[in-house]
């Protein structure tokens, strides 16, 4: 399987925005509401602890984790397409939602925001994002994606390697038989 690395960063990623977004709309009320008190099973057997964020702020910032989550499946999913430009487009696809997610622990950090404490720590959370763009820094390094016009271009140069060498060998023939009958 090609590109492990990005693969499992943003398998984790998605992981975590999906969870994230439903302990939101569990502390908003919205999967009580939905699902009734087994909405709180999973939750108390886990002891999550609450973030004290308001139903409106938890419900927002749910919809944004979700749209995050899904964005980084679209991206694990194109990376692994085998259409001609999938891995570019998702790569591109997972830069542009970690940078979302960056965004989005920098605006709650910024806002003093409860919802903060979902990253945990500041510091480690940019760290673990920092080594998932060198993940796909790195795959996308590894990535033997043929373009056929490189191929066109490298058949095209070493044809005129081939064709240089010849007629770099014919001259040096012909000059050593030249030389020859001089000698004589």
């Amino acid at each position: 399987m090609s590109r492990m690395a990005s693969t499992l960063a943003l398998s984790v990623w998605g992981g975590f925005c999906g969870f994230a977004s439903l302990r939101l709309l569990h502390e908003g009320g919205v999967l009580t509401e939905l699902l009734g008190p087994v909405a709180d099973r999973p939750f108390a057997w886990m002891a999550v602890p609450m973030l004290g964020v308001d139903r409106p702020e938890a419900v927002a910032f749910a919809a944004i984790l979700a749209a995050l989550a899904i964005g980084l499946v679209m991206a694990v999913t194109s990376l692994h397409s085998r259409a001609g430009t999938g891995g570019k487009t998702g790569e591109a696809i997972a830069a542009a939602a970690l940078c979302a997610l960056f965004a989005f622990f920098a605006a709650t950090s910024l806002a003093g925001s409860p919802a903060t404490r979902l990253f945990a720590d500041g510091p480690s959370f940019t760290l673990w994002l920092a080594l998932s763009f060198g993940a796909l820094l790195f795959d996308h390094l590894m990535a033997e994606e043929e373009d056929p016009e490189d191929e066109a271009s490298f058949r095209a140069i070493l044809h005129a390697i081939d064709e240089s060498e010849r007629d770099a060998i014919a001259r040096r023939d012909a000059s050593a038989r030249g030389g020859d009958r001089d000698l004589h």
